[in-house]
């Protein structure tokens, strides 16, 4: 069990590749068909209906979110029962969190090229690595404990979903600062690992990081709601894909937080 949690440990001080498709893309990314001045190139005599593709948009995004989090749940699944497999992932936990990091950059790439298909296969690919690396969970906290911080993660974030959607303030600003802020703790999650290994300053960071997950779902959503309106037939997958990566990076982020804080260890 020892050798468990130490690898938990080193997960928990690593998972900060959860939060770079978020925040380095959301700061300067050109979405599919749009221009260098904000301006989409779609042609106003398309004969989709705006409001009905941004409609779909919005609900292709959250459905690809949904089928993204069943696809890691069984790959955690898999993971956990395959004794080879789990072992191999723990001998090379490491080379996974690198191909990750990789699969997110190739994914964010295809976005841009507006090509959804392969950012979808790449989407997929990070849930599957990302599935097998959260399997170690099961032998840290007890599973009652992490469906239930699961219902809560969910809940929370249905929330600020709705939220998100629904209010008539606009979340910019806020969305900008939350981005820097998660840059910050991102930084000193890092030398908290490297240097300090401070149990205090990791639980901090944790309840920092809820705070500003449950901030940035609202965020996300609101911007997907913007977007969406803009959406043309040529790149409305691409966006889906793009805003579906971003909607389940906060889940699992506000997830693993809230784990961090709330699960019971077999311990």
């Amino acid at each position: 069990m020892a050798n468990y949690n130490d690898e938990y440990n080193q997960f928990n001080q690593d998972n900060m590749q959860y939060s770079e498709f978020g925040s380095n893309d959301s700061m300067n990314y050109s979405y599919p068909g749009q221009g260098s001045s904000g301006a989409y190139s779609g042609s106003i005599y398309d004969s989709v209906d705006r409001a009905e593709l941004a409609t779909n948009t919005i609900a292709k995004s959250f459905m690809i979110m949904v089928v993204a989090l069943v696809v890691t749940a069984v790959s955690a699944y898999i993971t956990l029962i395959n004794e080879s497999m789990f072992k191999a992932m723990l001998d090379n936990v490491l080379m996974l969190f690198i191909l990750e990091f990789a699969v997110v950059i190739g994914a964010s790439y295809s976005i841009k090229k507006n090509k959804a298909i392969v950012a979808g296969i790449l989407f997929a690919a990070y849930c599957i690595i990302t599935g097998m690396t959260l399997s170690v969970l099961f032998f840290v906290y007890e599973i009652g404990s992490i469906q239930q911080v699961f219902v809560l993660a969910a809940v929370v974030f249905a929330v600020m979903a709705v939220y998100g959607f629904t209010t008539k303030r606009d979340l910019t600003s806020f969305g900008a600062i939350a981005i820097m802020a998660l840059i910050g703790m991102l930084v000193v999650t890092f030398f908290n690992a490297l240097i300090f290994h401070s149990t205090g300053v990791g639980m901090m960071m944790n309840y920092i990081g809820v705070l500003l997950f449950v901030g940035l779902t609202a965020y996300d959503v609101q911007k997907l709601k913007k977007h969406s309106l803009q959406a043309t037939a040529g790149n409305a997958n691409s966006l889906a894909v793009y805003f579906a990566m971003e909607l389940y990076l906060d889940l699992l982020n506000l997830f693993l937080r809230l784990l961090a804080i709330m699960g019971k260890s077999k311990n």
